[in-house]
């Protein structure tokens, strides 16, 4: 139910004499505007509100981003005075957008919405949603939070050089002791604190009465849909997905047997036999088989990453402006990319260094298209507190796609190892792609969302976390804990939790809209073959993605997406496209056990 912000506002900075939470929910239906002289001047305030909100927003933001640059970037000096420098600016930009009086005096702007544009109000929405994140009206719980936030900031800066976040190898599962080992040690670590703060991150988000249950709930209202819709949707592309998991889990088990020397297939995965750091990715499956560009002349690819944007259309940016790109338009994101930009910075200090690895390239590409994607939605016609993507996952969409189209054999000029006109060389790139993109479904959308979910809102306690974890991780990826790792959670996962910035289901919607694109860019824009489509050089095709990334915020996603590919978001296009591999998995599996 609504209720009123705070009893003790005074009448001056209200506009009526009761003043009530405005419901934030995009879905909603905007009346037709009233053309009133009184509405009129509603509209006027609004603007020179907005206008003043705006700038005081970027001031702060501003301030944020170069206290986390610091601290991301720099080198030598005192972290501790880096670290605490990062926390002021962030208690400044929270105070702010918290502030009890700028939320009544939005909210009352929004009982007039009926004389407002579109812009102004999805603006107006956008202030009240990120003011319900760290609320003024419980101010303890704020400060208790944001302190703890950055102290697990600085906690995990240094998380990814751990040395076992690396691929497993034959070889290594012989010491996978020490390896389990090691990660239940520092999952240990990561749990410090883990559980206070869920408590804070609930609190804060239910100060305002906004109907917002639990942290959970309130991340997934930044879509515009109802907490029950989203749930359905994960659990749908879980079941659109499901028969070719299936076959995947049961041709991995059967191969990673025969690779590690087991005498017998077990019915499920154990843990410690998946390579790579990612606990999604089992594409490390391939890498001794898989057609691949291992061999591709780093030479050839050096500065490709540049041409492959500019031939689409895109502006150069240069690896020396990146930074500066960054301190130009990054702050004036608005509030999702807040959340993002926090690892933009260790993101541009890669791109800086092109590298001597594929690797190193792809992600040259990947968070390039990132950037890419913050330029073109900071323009005129986009309201700075609008400045953000569609939704957090189409920025992640549009990264993957872009990676995707840059690793083509047309793009590289330089054959892959294997020969393009076998079959079977054909199959076991699409089995790699799957294995990259299919296998992150159930975690994502499974493990990870339903875990979350009930971490938030069922409030799980010390002693369930682990249990309910590998039931899940059971239930949807069919793994088992190794005898060391039973007792402890994926260190990455915790990771990525106690971010709080992009929740586990950001991923899986992401994957399925870059097949959506995907799709739609090969048969309608290209008119070419699905699997072979060349978008290097066509303006086409980086038109088509500029008017997406362009409009920022200011069009609902399900909208957007609706009319820049003819249908909303499944994973139709996904399962589409991997149905020859489907088809070829099930003759492979012929004979073996099936377990889930």
């Amino acid at each position: 139910m609504k209720r009123t912000l705070i009893s003790g506002i005074t009448a001056s900075i209200l506009f009526s004499c009761s003043v009530h939470i405005v419901s934030t929910d995009q879905t909603q239906t905007k009346p037709e505007a009233d053309t009133s002289p009184y509405d009129q001047t509603v509209a006027s305030e609004v603007d020179r509100f907005l206008d003043t909100y705006s700038n005081r927003y970027q001031e702060l933001h501003l301030q944020l981003q170069e206290a986390r640059k610091q601290f991301y970037t720099a080198s030598g000096g005192n972290d501790t005075v880096r670290a605490a420098s990062m926390l002021f600016a962030s208690e400044a930009l929270a105070s702010f957008t918290g502030n009890m009086g700028n939320l009544e005096k939005t909210s009352a702007f929004l009982e007039h919405q009926q004389g407002l544009t579109n812009l102004q109000v999805r603006q107006l929405k956008a202030i009240l949603y990120e003011g319900a994140n760290y609320p003024q009206s419980v101010p303890e719980a704020v400060k208790a939070r944001l302190k703890m936030e950055n102290e697990h900031a600085v906690k995990l800066r240094d998380f990814y050089n751990y040395p076992f976040l690396e691929k497993n190898t034959a070889s290594s599962l012989k010491n996978h002791s020490t390896t389990s080992s090691s990660k239940a040690e520092l999952a240990t670590k990561l749990r410090k604190d883990f559980l206070q703060l869920r408590d804070l991150r609930n609190l804060t988000v239910q100060g305002l009465g906004f109907g917002y249950d639990n942290y959970f709930a309130y991340q997934v209202a930044e879509y515009g849909i109802p907490l029950e819709e989203m749930k359905n949707l994960l659990m749908e592309l879980n079941q659109e997905l499901y028969p070719l998991f299936r076959e995947l889990h049961t041709y991995a088990r059967y191969e990673l047997a025969k690779k590690y020397g087991s005498p017998q297939v077990p019915d499920y995965l154990p843990a410690h036999w998946l390579p790579g750091k990612w606990p999604h990715d089992w594409s490390g499956i391939m890498e001794e088989a898989v057609v691949s560009y291992e061999g591709t002349s780093l030479e050839i690819l050096s500065g490709k990453e540049e041409n492959f944007f500019t031939s689409l259309g895109f502006q150069s940016i240069p690896h020396s402006s990146q930074h500066n790109l960054l301190s130009a338009t990054i702050y004036q994101s608005s509030f999702s990319s807040l959340n993002h930009s926090f690892d933009l910075y260790q993101k541009v200090s890669g791109l800086e260094n092109t590298g001597s690895t594929l690797e190193q390239y792809t992600r040259n590409i990947h968070d390039t298209g990132h950037l890419l994607y913050v330029k073109a939605y900071n323009n005129d016609s986009v309201p700075v507190l609008l400045r953000r993507g569609a939704n957090r996952a189409f920025y992640e969409a549009i990264g993957n796609l872009f990676e995707r189209a840059a690793m083509q054999a047309y793009y590289t000029a330089h054959p892959p190892q294997a020969d393009e006109s076998k079959p079977e060389d054909k199959m076991q790139q699409l089995l790699k792609e799957a294995l990259t993109y299919v296998t992150l479904i159930p975690y994502a959308a499974g493990v990870m969302s339903e875990w979350e979910y009930e971490l938030y809102a069922n409030k799980l306690s010390e002693n369930q976390l682990n249990k309910r974890w590998w039931e899940l991780v059971k239930k949807y990826q069919g793994i088992t804990p190794s005898a060391i790792g039973k007792d402890s959670i994926d260190p990455v996962t915790l990771a990525g939790i106690q971010t709080g910035a992009t929740p586990s289901y950001d991923h899986a919607l992401s994957c399925v809209i870059m097949f959506q694109l995907q799709e739609h860019l090969a048969k309608h824009v290209l008119k070419q073959d699905l699997y072979t489509a060349n978008y290097y050089g066509s303006k086409a095709v980086g038109g088509f993605l500029y008017t997406i990334m362009a409009s920022g915020a200011t069009a609902d996603w399900k909208e957007l997406l609706e009319e820049k590919t003819g249908e909303s978001i499944s994973a139709r296009a996904m399962v589409t496209y991997f149905q020859p591999l489907l088809v070829y998995l099930k003759e492979k599996n012929k004979g073996r056990k099936y377990t889930l």
